[in-house]
Formats: structure tokens, sequence, C-alpha cells
């Protein structure tokens, strides 16, 4: 596969991940939803107790609140393809359909979920202004700041999505790897 047909094939694959994102819009919300009720819980939670104490660990009011904005851009931006899921795949054949097509199965998903990172972060800008607008954390940020934030937070997707896949490959030797997977979510909390 040349490189040019790895990208329009990458690229026709975020389409679709986008279109699917799209086409499952209370799914979404619902995710989207869940995933803002424990960061907006925790700021609350930890905002009363940096007030009450005047900061904590060295971080002042404004540093807890941007961590926690943030924080929830960060974990849908990690979202990748579940050890259970691959379970449910090999177990129901479709890893079997999905090896017959032309696309790598790790490259398929990994740009998939690609294009659905692009409808979160379009999710969490309105939040995140609303968010700002409610808490109004004092943060300077530079240009660099924002750009190696962007290049972690792909990169950190990659990493998880990499290692999740491979965890996902033990359901072939395993009943399940869903165990597995526990691990770097508890490491992770």
């Amino acid at each position: 596969m040349t490189v040019r047909a790895w990208k329009d094939a990458g690229f026709a694959e975020a389409r679709v991940g986008v279109q699917r994102e799209l086409q499952y819009r209370l799914a979404s919300f619902l995710t989207l939803v869940g995933f803002l009720i424990e960061p907006v819980v925790l700021l609350v939670v930890w905002r009363t107790v940096a007030e009450a104490s005047g900061g904590i660990g060295g971080y002042d009011l404004n540093a807890i609140t941007a961590y926690y904005m943030v924080w929830r851009l960060v974990r849908a931006m990690n979202l990748a393809l579940s050890p259970d899921v691959w379970g449910w795949w090999i177990q129901n054949g479709r890893l079997s359909q999905l090896l017959l097509e032309p696309a790598n199965v790790f490259w398929r998903t990994a740009w998939s979920f690609v294009g659905q990172k692009f409808l979160n972060i379009a999710q969490w800008l309105p939040i995140g202004a609303v968010l700002y607008w409610i808490f109004r954390p004092e943060v300077a940020l530079t240009w660099q700041q924002v750009v190696g934030f962007a290049v972690a937070v792909w990169l950190g997707y990659a990493v998880r999505a990499a290692t999740l896949f491979a965890f996902g490959l033990v359901g072939f030797w395993t009943t399940t790897a869903n165990v597995l997977f526990q691990l770097p979510v508890a490491l992770e909390i």
C-alpha cells in the first residue's frame, strides 16, 4: 500500500468515524454527559476544598479549576477501542470479517477514533467556554504550551490505542482481556 493510498484510506475511515458519531447523536450526547459529570463534580468538590484551605498541594484555585476543565478533553481524546469490544468481535466472528478486508484492523479502528476526536473537540469547546465563564480561572498560556499540549494529547491517544489493541489481542488466547484493560484504567485513576 502506497503512502498516498494509506493516507486516503485513513481519511476515509476518519470520515466514517465522524458519520458514525453523527448517526448516533443520542449515544454521543449521553457519552458527553457521562464524561462531563465526573470532572464537574470533582471540580466543584476540589474548588471547595481549595477555597477553604487556600490551595491544595501548592496548586491554587485557578490551577485546580483549569486542570479539571481540561481533564474532560484529555479523557475524551484518549478513548480507544477497548478489549471487551475485541472479545465481542472475536466471539461473534466480526474480527474474522474485518481481517478479510484489505485495510489493517488496527489502523482502521485508530483512524475511525481519530475522526471521532474532532467531534469530541467540537463538543468540548462550548462546554469549556461555559465552564470558563462560570468559574473564571486566570490562566496564562503561551502558544508553545498549547501546541505542546495538542501534540502530547494526540501522542497519548496513539500510545493508548496501541496498548489497548495489544490487550485486545490477548482475547485470542483467553476468554476475556477485560481484566488486563482494568489495569491501565486503575493506574490512570
